[in-house]
């Protein structure tokens, strides 16, 4: 396998994470290298502290932010993640020829940025919060699934309250899609087995190198 640089989005409790790692043992599988990237992985303790900032409705906490403002903080240190990762990871990998896959990317920031902090449409925010020089993914897989299959899965997972609240969930969902669309990403059904999501999101790649 040539090297790649392949970004993996999606809604909460789509199927995202698990397509990522199961390609990933694809690449390697076939001979090739791989690596696998989570830049705006949310276990942080910079975004557990952040994210305890109360919402307005519920007043402004004893630092005077109230929900805009952390969210503008959390996405100010999300773009420097996306910068970071890229600057030390993605791209000293691929001039390696390590193929990198990205579990979620810039689509996944500015879906959120757009539900969380700017309250504007999908197609109107998308593109505006992604910080600048981030490399191309040559595919980008978007997955969803219906909301009430999202609600199912989180809530035997046990995730937390906003990987089960149906109204981000149906944002995502749609902002994801409209996504898709505008920027020429695949999108998968989440609901597909994950092998057939492997085989489809090859075969993308495939085609982005003419195959």
């Amino acid at each position: 396998m040539a090297a790649n640089f392949i970004a993996i989005s999606g809604m909460p409790s789509s199927g995202r994470s698990v397509l990522a790692a199961t390609y990933l043992d694809a690449v390697r599988g076939a001979g090739g290298d791989g690596r696998l990237v989570q830049p705006l992985k949310a276990d942080s303790g910079t975004i557990r502290r952040l994210a305890v900032l109360r919402a307005p409705q519920r007043g402004v906490t004893e630092l005077g932010l109230g929900w805009p403002a952390r969210e503008r903080i959390l996405g100010d240190y999300l773009s420097s993640r996306l910068t970071a990762i890229a600057e030390t990871e993605v791209k000293p990998a691929l001039a390696r020829g390590i193929t990198v896959i990205a579990d979620r990317w810039v689509i996944d920031h500015d879906v959120n940025q757009a539900f969380f902090a700017t309250g504007s449409e999908p197609a109107d925010a998308l593109g505006q919060v992604r910080p600048p020089g981030l490399p191309r993914p040559s595919v980008t897989a978007v997955l969803v699934v219906p909301v009430g299959v999202a609600v199912g899965r989180a809530q035997r997972a046990g995730t937390g309250p906003r990987s089960q609240d149906r109204d981000f969930l149906a944002h995502a969902k749609r902002s994801y899609e409209s996504a898709a669309t505008a920027h020429g990403a695949l999108l998968l059904d989440g609901e597909l087995p994950v092998k057939r999501l492997v085989a489809l999101l090859q075969e993308a790649v495939d085609r982005s190198h003419g195959g």
